[in-house]
């Protein structure tokens, strides 16, 4: 992503998505965001339904005959490696909603403080508005005397 890009998104997410971010982190979040797809889910179907029917047929050798010892070893394999990345992104994840609602609360606090500024400066313009009327209604009932008086 560009600067142009960078400047249209959110400090936080552009430490965690951005070019800069550490390597580590963009893995993580690039194989537990597959992982956990149905892209992934239909592969992994379809690569363990061929492993059993291809060592199932007797065109060829079984190298992984039942009870599919080899098979179980890269499902162990697969979650031994898969665990510590769902939680690394999930710390992550953790991580960058905690900054971002940080964020969220000061933004808040700020724009609560300009809130309330604003309404006194509403409440002084409102009293300004009623004693300029009321000097006009004074003006006005002194010109009506005056005009009776004359």
């Amino acid at each position: 992503m560009g600067r142009v890009g960078h400047r249209l998104m959110h400090p936080v997410l552009v430490r965690y998505h951005g070019a800069d971010t550490p390597l580590g982190i963009r893995l993580a979040n690039a194989i537990t965001g597959f992982m956990g797809s149905w892209t992934f889910l239909v592969l992994q179907s379809i690569i363990v339904a061929l492993w059993i029917a291809l060592n199932f047929v007797a065109w060829f050798k079984h190298f992984d005959p039942y009870p599919f010892i080899l098979l179980n070893l890269a499902f162990s394999t697969q979650a031994a490696y898969a665990a510590p990345l769902i939680l690394m992104a999930g710390n992550v994840s953790a991580a960058k909603d905690r900054e971002l609602w940080d964020n969220d609360y000061a933004t808040n606090q700020k724009a609560y403080a300009k809130i309330e500024e604003l309404e006194q400066q509403i409440k002084a313009l409102a009293e300004q508005n009623q004693q300029l009327l009321l000097l006009m209604v004074e003006q006005c009932e002194r010109s009506r005397k005056a005009e009776h008086e004359a």
